[in-house]
């Protein structure tokens, strides 16, 4: 901030807020950062204009804002439910969580806390940068409603790699010459990054496996109904399962043939939620079938506890024909009897 910054700035900046907020609402709380970068100004100018006039543009930015927030609270039952409260091991396994690995995300930390005997004016945007989504996150999941997810929270990253490249650079003098150069700062941060890149490798090769995501194995799932299916046969999902249906019919589609979903109703899209609408006589859509599919999304002793609609037919007119375990899944294969 050199000058005074013309209308068109501010007007312009007040955009950039508003379609960031609209893009993605836990990423407002970098304005924390950006509240740090104006008092220093303001302090420096000895000019409380400057922070009237932020303040005064972020208020205008964010008030658009407020009716996606309003529903976006009264969807926590429905978009939210999945997530676990926060807790102090949770807390300690999200740093782990963003980068992928724990050695490496240790690493970058102790880095970029060496660049903290660097003059405080300078880093204390980007430090803010990168705790203040952490903090905000924290105390709304503590307070209001559950949202520590590491994904959420990717803005971090930037000023961590940044406070971590601070403090590789610090205090290697300016190279005179090109060997000094190729010698000196280069030979430290190349030796640094060949690190970095030794101690990411293994987990970047896990989080790159078919079934390394926190859901089933939904494709050793359709490839299990693929094999044992027969015609007429029918497959039944968790009700409000957000994410089992659509799993499963991505890989379901690639088969020459598929159970047929009966209590399929209306798609989530057109909902307007994360959940398929259902048809609620699940028995009667059922009965009939020469075998049934139940497709559940852990590994419980009952799978039938997530279809307890379904637990009299099943149990009198079926019999169980085979039951399967995948990541985080149960398939169960049932049978008519006779």
């Amino acid at each position: 901030m050199t000058g005074k910054p013309r209308i068109s700035l501010w007007v312009a900046y007040a955009v950039t807020i508003l379609l960031l907020g609209g893009f993605h609402l836990v990423s407002l709380t970098t304005l924390a950062a950006h509240a740090v970068v104006v008092g220093i100004a303001a302090w420096r100018r000895h000019d409380r204009r400057l922070v009237r006039t932020w303040l005064l543009t972020v208020t205008l930015a964010i008030l658009p804002l407020l009716p996606l927030v309003r529903f976006g609270t009264q969807q926590d039952g429905t978009q939210l439910h999945w997530v676990k409260p926060i807790t102090v091991a949770g807390v300690r396994a999200m740093p782990t969580d963003i980068v992928g690995s724990s050695r490496l995300v240790w690493l970058l930390i102790g880095l970029a806390v060496l660049a903290a005997w660097r003059p405080a004016r300078r880093l204390a945007p980007i430090a803010v940068l990168a705790l203040a989504p952490f903090t905000v996150v924290a105390v709304v999941s503590a307070l209001a409603s559950p949202m520590w997810v590491a994904r959420y929270m990717l803005v971090v990253l930037t000023p961590l790699a940044i406070l971590a490249a601070v403090a590789l650079v610090a205090d290697t003098p300016e190279p005179r010459s090109v060997r000094e150069l190729l010698g000196g700062r280069f030979f430290r941060i190349g030796a640094v990054l060949l690190l970095l890149a030794f101690v990411a490798l293994p987990a970047q090769q896990d989080i790159r496996r078919p079934t390394a995501k926190n859901g089933p194995d939904y494709r050793g799932l359709a490839r299990l109904v693929g094999e044992y299916q027969q015609p007429g046969d029918v497959i039944v999902y968790p009700p409000k399962n957000r994410a089992m249906r659509a799993g499963m019919d991505y890989y379901l589609s690639r088969l020459p043939a598929r159970p047929a979903d009966v209590l399929f109703k209306t798609p989530a899209a057109q909902t307007g939620l994360l959940t398929a609408d259902e048809f609620t006589d699940d028995a009667a859509r059922v009965a009939g079938a020469p075998e049934v599919w139940l497709i559940v999304a852990d590994q419980r002793p009952d799978p039938l506890g997530a279809r307890p609609g379904l637990r009299q037919l099943l149990t009198t007119q079926y019999t169980e024909a085979g039951r399967w375990h995948k990541k985080h899944a149960t398939a169960v294969l049932y049978r008519r009897k006779g």
